[in-house]
């Protein structure tokens, strides 16, 4: 019996054809995959330099007080407005 399967298994050849296109297609995505993490990865290192860094974090730190004091800014209108003016007390409320 085992020596039966073992001819059998022997003999055996799968029937299946593997279309080059599709090994093709296959690799060609891989290749767009690593171009996409390597464009990644570079943006990254380049972040990581002294210089970009501290200028990335300047930007930052510039972009939040710019928008910060935008928002302060109508917040204390609104608040002035509802102290002083007896209709906005009306219309805010």
């Amino acid at each position: 019996m085992k020596e039966d399967l073992d001819v059998l298994l022997r003999s055996w050849r799968p029937e299946a054809v593997e279309l080059s296109s599709f090994q093709r297609d296959v690799w060609r995505r891989i290749e767009r995959g690593r171009g996409a993490t390597q464009l990644l990865q570079g943006f990254f290192e380049r972040l990581a330099r002294p210089g970009t860094a501290s200028l990335a974090a300047a930007l930052a730190i510039a972009a939040g007080v710019f928008i910060g004091s935008l928002f302060a800014g109508q917040q204390a209108q609104r608040v002035y407005l509802y102290e002083v003016d007896p209709y906005a007390q009306v219309v805010l409320e």
